[in-house]
């Protein structure tokens, strides 16, 4: 008899009750324990199939009696939990999909291969007993070149999406059923996946159907999911005959259509249930020693992954991001960053590609590129008056943080009493007003609180205390949206109350020039320090924002208005209106940026039910597609 596996779930929900009920019915296998977020769930678990309970997850990991572990968390715990598993030298089977990402693909099985230990993907179709008939056939080479793949899947999802599905970044039925879609396309193309054209639809607040047209070499790819409807079938159409798969992600039948005329079924339901195969597969696997699946490979595991993040997308991320690496450097280009890291309201889902520019050359250039591959970009400044969705940005980021070069001439003083400092679209408005200070200039005093970059400044023409960008800049240069370079005038830029020609027409702030006239650097540094004293008297400062909320109502004041309709301390989650100014939506904790959203909306209408005054939102509000 085979030596008895012994398994171990983390997770303890529908699918791990499932998986659990399989195991049982496995010759060879065996549930010795199992852990979980709650100690009452993992209670009752262990009470149900007989294993003893860990008291965390990690106490699992550490458990000697486990040979092997299964994952049955929400999808975005799953890379960790598989990390800290490789860690402790644990063979690894992880609930499909394995990884919200390619990124988080790429970095845990390259762990695995590293440590020399075994992770799979529960891909299910690769599994069960239909899927070496159907390589059979593909693989006699009796049916011709592969002309198209259209793989659908649908199921009939509630209508108010509910546990991890409804969650941002993890949650969508893209994610949750594209992947089985994308393990067909996977198995029998070949290259990187080239996006034709995507389509999504969404409804409370996630996506419930994505359709995606592609190339994957040579072969035309159609891959659509939805959460409305039941459908599940792959249809694979080659030179000489049609193969068509049902159900698409737990085969069983296998239709064929010859061109002669000739129809053939092919048969092989599973042994026990659809988690039988996989069970097997991989206790085989762990008693051999062996550290990765022939039948769901690690290269599979990443290409399924990047072939759903391009279906997201609308183009390929990592095909992306390694070509702006060639560009601006490797060092410089990150996926999946998280879009908190760089905003002032520290809120904000994962950026698919996230780039510092390393100069405005390598930027313009880079920015060049996309444009023609009908990549989305966005511009970054301080990441302030910005509320990016919690899903993120499908789009390509580039971040200003690197370009902070400033200088200072002072050539025009004795001829027209005035200065010239010069600044990359970079240089924080705090950086910028010191620097005009240090040089015994004046006219920046206004910015110094100010929580923005130059360019963001120029593109929504910042300001404060009765002064603005638009009061000091001489020129900037841009990239205009035709990819054209230039340097407009002041009068050229369309300077108006928080807005510009920046701002309106689409353009890139690459560098900008200020006219300053001299002063006594005493004078200069004390009004900076009155109106930094001012502002910490009066603003929210100790807290994350995205500064003041609203824009100033012509005869108003918005936080006057806020607080005479009562709304001072409103809550929605983590998001606040400040106690201390309530013309500031704060994030007084964990705040999501839908907190934020539906706060923002709230007081809006309750202004204008209490004063008639209709408040416009100074903050940006970033959906996951840029529409807004």
């Amino acid at each position: 008899m085979a030596e008895t596996i012994r398994w171990g779930i983390i997770g303890v929900g529908r699918i791990a009750r499932r998986f659990a009920a399989s195991l049982a019915k496995v010759e060879g296998a065996e549930l010795v324990a199992c852990a979980g977020r709650t100690t009452e769930h993992v209670m009752a678990f262990a009470e149900e199939f007989g294993c003893k309970p860990s008291p965390t997850p990690e106490a699992l990991l550490a458990d000697p009696d486990v040979d092997v572990v299964y994952l049955a968390t929400p999808h975005l715990q799953h890379a960790p939990w598989a990390l800290a598993a490789i860690d402790a030298g644990k063979p690894v089977l992880s609930e499909k999909p394995a990884f919200v990402s390619c990124a988080q693909a790429i970095a845990v099985t390259d762990a695995a291969e590293r440590a020399g230990v075994l992770f799979v993907e529960a891909m299910k179709p690769r599994f069960q007993p239909l899927w070496p008939k159907v390589l059979e056939l593909v693989d006699s080479g009796s049916l011709g070149a592969l002309r198209e793949v259209d793989a659908r899947l649908g199921m009939a999802y509630p209508e108010e999406p509910e546990g991890f599905f409804a969650e941002p970044v993890q949650g969508g039925v893209l994610l949750d059923l594209g992947t089985y879609a994308a393990s067909w396309l996977d198995a029998f193309t070949t290259g990187n996946p080239e996006v034709v054209s995507v389509g999504h639809e969404w409804a409370h607040d996630v996506d419930v159907e994505d359709a995606a047209d592609l190339r994957l070499g040579d072969v035309p790819c159609h891959l659509e999911v939805s959460a409305r409807r039941e459908e599940s079938a792959c249809t694979l159409a080659f030179e000489r005959a049609t193969l068509r798969a049902t159900p698409l992600h737990r085969p069983t039948e296998l239709h064929v259509s010859y061109d002669d005329g000739r129809e053939e079924d092919i048969s092989a339901p599973y042994d026990g249930d659809d988690f039988t195969g996989e069970i097997e597969h991989v206790s085989s696997l762990v008693r051999k020693g062996a550290t990765e699946s022939p039948l769901m490979p690690h290269a599979s595991t990443i290409r399924c992954a990047r072939i759903v993040d391009a279906c997201a997308s609308g183009f390929d991320r990592l095909g992306v991001a390694m070509e702006l690496g060639e560009i601006c450097g490797r060092d410089a280009v990150f996926l999946n960053e998280p879009m908190a890291d760089h905003t002032t309201f520290e809120i904000g889902g994962p950026a698919d590609v996230f780039v510092e520019a390393p100069s405005v050359v390598r930027l313009t250039e880079a920015l060049d590129r996309l444009e023609r591959e009908g990549v989305p970009t966005f511009i970054l400044g301080n990441g302030s008056d910005l509320l990016v969705c919690d899903w993120g940005l499908r789009a390509v980021v580039f971040s200003m943080a690197r370009l902070k070069t400033m200088r200072v001439d002072a050539n025009w003083i004795p001829k027209f009493g005035v200065a010239r400092l010069y600044a990359d679209c970079g240089v924080s408005l705090k950086d910028l007003a010191g620097a005009a200070a240090y040089a015994d200039l004046k006219g920046l005093e206004f910015a110094s609180g100010i929580p923005g970059s130059v360019g963001g400044a120029l593109y929504m023409n910042a300001g404060a205390y009765d002064h603005c960008m638009g009061d000091v800049v001489e020129s900037a240069m841009v990239r205009m949206p035709s990819g054209e370079v230039k340097v407009l005038k002041n009068r050229e830029l369309g300077f108006a109350y928080r807005t510009s020609r920046v701002r309106e027409e689409g353009l890139t702030v690459l560098t900008a020039t200020f006219l300053l006239a001299p002063e006594d650097p005493e004078v200069v540094r004390r009004r900076i320090d009155e109106l930094t004293e001012l502002r910490a008297a009066k603003q929210p400062l100790d807290v994350p924002s995205a500064g003041s909320t609203f824009k100033r109502p012509e005869g108003h004041y918005a936080g006057k208005l806020i607080a005479d309709a009562g709304l001072k301390g409103t809550r929605i989650g983590g998001a606040e209106v400040s106690r201390k100014h309530a013309g500031f939506i704060v994030n007084a904790g964990d705040a999501s940026a839908k907190d934020v959203s539906d706060l923002i909306d709230l007081v809006r209408r309750e202004v204008e039910a209490t004063s008639g005054v209709a408040l416009e939102p100074e903050v940006q509000r970033i959906g996951p597609y840029l529409e807004g």
